[in-house]
């Protein structure tokens, strides 16, 4: 694929895989994302590398499966949230956050802490982490490097 820069209509796809992603709680396979907008199973290939090299979903290295639609997981992660009647994985402790404010929904997290190796319950409602502690999150890698390597991030 000679032209990597991403068109009018790969945004619009991504849109429907984000939709996709928040009424199932899962992202779409390539060949549900193809029938999501009739497109032939090459042309979705193409527009999820476009969005993976634009850094607008992340796919899973070696396929066009996607890995990362931020803030949601479509694999398993130590951070679930129930919103409503999904469960969502997030990527990291910030994107656990940023599901239910991104969904404008009350939710309860479910995270593992890694320091401690326990899991914790938080409760957020009406836009707020409703804690029974406080919590800090440590970033071990900065901002600018996260995209060298975004699974281990």
């Amino acid at each position: 694929m000679s032209d990597q820069s991403t068109t009018e209509r790969d945004w619009m796809i991504r849109a429907e895989v984000y939709r996709y992603m928040i009424d199932h709680g899962r992202a779409p396979s390539p060949r549900k994302t193809g029938d999501i907008d009739g497109m032939p199973l090459e042309a979705v290939r193409e527009t999820v590398r476009r969005l993976h090299c634009a850094h607008a979903l992340f796919l899973e290295p070696g396929t066009d499966r996607i890995r990362m639609l931020n803030p949601f997981s479509a694999v398993p992660t130590a951070y679930r949230v129930e919103a409503g009647e999904r469960s969502y994985f997030a990527n990291c402790a910030w994107d656990m956050l940023a599901i239910p404010a991104m969904l404008g929904r009350d939710a309860r997290i479910h995270a593992r802490l890694g320091a401690e190796d326990t899991s914790v319950l938080i409760p957020v409602t009406d836009g707020e982490p409703r804690a029974a502690r406080e919590f800090v999150v440590n970033f071990s890698v900065p901002f600018r490097h996260w995209y060298d390597d975004l699974i281990h991030t």
